[in-house]
Protein backbone atom coordinates (compact mmCIF):
# COMPACT_ATOMS: atom_id res chain seq x y z
CA UNK A 1 0.00 0.00 0.00
CA UNK A 2 2.79 2.27 0.81
CA UNK A 3 3.80 2.16 -3.15
CA UNK A 4 0.52 3.24 -4.14
CA UNK A 5 0.47 6.93 -2.02
CA UNK A 6 4.33 7.47 -3.63
CA UNK A 7 3.03 6.45 -6.50
CA UNK A 8 -0.40 8.88 -6.35
CA UNK A 9 1.79 11.63 -4.73
CA UNK A 10 3.90 12.03 -8.07
CA UNK A 11 0.79 12.56 -10.36
CA UNK A 12 0.00 16.33 -11.79
CA UNK A 13 -2.66 17.86 -10.70
CA UNK A 14 -4.92 18.05 -13.23
CA UNK A 15 -6.81 20.82 -12.09
CA UNK A 16 -4.11 23.33 -13.24
CA UNK A 17 -3.77 21.79 -17.04
CA UNK A 18 -7.42 22.30 -17.33
CA UNK A 19 -7.43 25.94 -15.89
CA UNK A 20 -4.52 26.86 -18.48
CA UNK A 21 -6.22 24.86 -21.24
CA UNK A 22 -9.39 27.63 -20.62
CA UNK A 23 -7.31 30.36 -20.80
CA UNK A 24 -5.90 29.10 -23.86
CA UNK A 25 -8.70 28.71 -25.59
CA UNK A 26 -10.27 32.08 -24.08
CA UNK A 27 -7.59 33.83 -25.48
CA UNK A 28 -7.60 32.24 -28.82
CA UNK A 29 -11.07 32.64 -29.34
CA UNK A 30 -10.65 36.74 -27.92
CA UNK A 31 -8.16 37.15 -30.68
CA UNK A 32 -10.08 35.83 -33.28
CA UNK A 33 -12.88 37.80 -32.59
CA UNK A 34 -10.78 40.88 -32.00
CA UNK A 35 -8.94 40.10 -35.37
CA UNK A 36 -11.96 39.78 -37.30
CA UNK A 37 -13.86 43.20 -35.79
CA UNK A 38 -10.48 45.01 -37.07
CA UNK A 39 -10.31 43.41 -40.18
CA UNK A 40 -13.84 44.47 -40.59
CA UNK A 41 -13.37 48.30 -39.38
CA UNK A 42 -10.63 48.29 -42.05
CA UNK A 43 -12.62 47.24 -44.68
CA UNK A 44 -15.39 49.85 -43.91
CA UNK A 45 -12.91 52.72 -43.44
CA UNK A 46 -11.14 51.89 -47.10
CA UNK A 47 -14.75 51.56 -48.71
CA UNK A 48 -15.77 54.94 -46.93
CA UNK A 49 -12.24 56.22 -48.23
CA UNK A 50 -13.69 55.08 -51.79
CA UNK A 51 -16.10 57.37 -51.92
CA UNK A 52 -15.61 61.04 -52.87
CA UNK A 53 -14.45 64.04 -51.12
CA UNK A 54 -17.66 66.22 -51.49
CA UNK A 55 -19.51 63.43 -50.23
CA UNK A 56 -17.02 62.37 -46.76
CA UNK A 57 -17.28 66.04 -46.09
CA UNK A 58 -21.00 65.87 -45.65
CA UNK A 59 -21.32 63.05 -43.33
CA UNK A 60 -18.03 64.81 -41.06
CA UNK A 61 -20.09 66.21 -37.88
CA UNK A 62 -19.68 69.13 -35.91
CA UNK A 63 -18.13 67.04 -32.80
CA UNK A 64 -15.80 65.16 -34.85
CA UNK A 65 -14.71 68.02 -36.62
CA UNK A 66 -13.75 69.79 -33.46
CA UNK A 67 -11.71 66.88 -32.05
CA UNK A 68 -9.84 66.18 -35.34
CA UNK A 69 -9.22 69.76 -35.49
CA UNK A 70 -8.08 70.16 -31.42
CA UNK A 71 -5.65 66.95 -31.93
CA UNK A 72 -4.43 68.28 -36.05
CA UNK A 73 -6.28 65.18 -37.96
CA UNK A 74 -8.00 64.95 -40.51
CA UNK A 75 -11.85 63.69 -39.27
CA UNK A 76 -11.99 61.46 -42.23
CA UNK A 77 -8.42 59.20 -42.30
CA UNK A 78 -7.23 60.42 -38.87
CA UNK A 79 -3.67 61.28 -40.25
CA UNK A 80 -1.51 64.21 -39.43
CA UNK A 81 -2.47 67.43 -41.63
CA UNK A 82 0.60 69.66 -40.22
CA UNK A 83 3.53 68.83 -41.89
CA UNK A 84 6.74 68.82 -40.28
CA UNK A 85 10.15 70.62 -40.60
CA UNK A 86 12.11 68.08 -42.31
CA UNK A 87 8.96 67.21 -44.94
CA UNK A 88 8.72 70.98 -46.03
CA UNK A 89 12.57 71.50 -47.51
CA UNK A 90 12.76 74.99 -45.79
CA UNK A 91 14.96 75.62 -42.64
CA UNK A 92 12.37 78.19 -41.32
CA UNK A 93 10.51 76.92 -37.51
CA UNK A 94 7.42 77.85 -38.52
CA UNK A 95 4.71 75.30 -38.76
CA UNK A 96 3.08 74.72 -42.52
CA UNK A 97 -0.72 73.46 -42.74
CA UNK A 98 -2.27 71.98 -45.49
CA UNK A 99 -4.97 72.68 -47.40
CA UNK A 100 -6.33 69.41 -48.30
CA UNK A 101 -4.97 65.95 -46.41
CA UNK A 102 -2.17 64.49 -48.49
CA UNK A 103 -3.62 60.86 -47.36
CA UNK A 104 -6.97 61.05 -48.40
CA UNK A 105 -7.44 64.52 -50.13
CA UNK A 106 -10.41 66.07 -48.25
CA UNK A 107 -10.33 69.29 -48.21
CA UNK A 108 -9.00 70.57 -44.45
CA UNK A 109 -8.89 74.41 -44.66
CA UNK A 110 -10.91 77.44 -46.79
CA UNK A 111 -10.66 81.22 -46.80
CA UNK A 112 -14.23 82.61 -45.85
CA UNK A 113 -15.95 84.35 -48.65
CA UNK A 114 -16.75 87.05 -46.91
CA UNK A 115 -13.78 88.12 -44.77
CA UNK A 116 -11.14 85.71 -46.80
CA UNK A 117 -9.95 84.50 -43.28
CA UNK A 118 -8.35 80.50 -43.51
CA UNK A 119 -10.80 78.02 -41.93
CA UNK A 120 -11.51 74.56 -40.96
CA UNK A 121 -14.01 73.92 -43.26
CA UNK A 122 -15.93 71.37 -41.37
CA UNK A 123 -16.90 73.76 -38.60
CA UNK A 124 -20.06 75.81 -39.21
CA UNK A 125 -19.18 79.21 -38.70
CA UNK A 126 -16.40 81.50 -39.68
CA UNK A 127 -14.09 82.31 -36.67
CA UNK A 128 -13.01 85.94 -37.88
CA UNK A 129 -16.18 87.09 -38.70
CA UNK A 130 -19.05 84.51 -38.21
CA UNK A 131 -21.11 83.98 -41.57
CA UNK A 132 -21.81 80.31 -41.97
CA UNK A 133 -19.22 78.65 -43.85
CA UNK A 134 -21.11 76.43 -45.92
CA UNK A 135 -22.75 79.22 -47.75
CA UNK A 136 -20.27 82.05 -47.70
Amino acid sequence: MRSFSVWYHTLPSYGGYIRYTVGVLLSLFAGYYAINVIKKYLAAKKQELETSTAERSKKVETDTAEKALMNHVCPSCGKDFILKNWETNSDSKSIVITDFCRYCGLELFAKCGKCGKQNFVHLPFCTSCGVKLKES
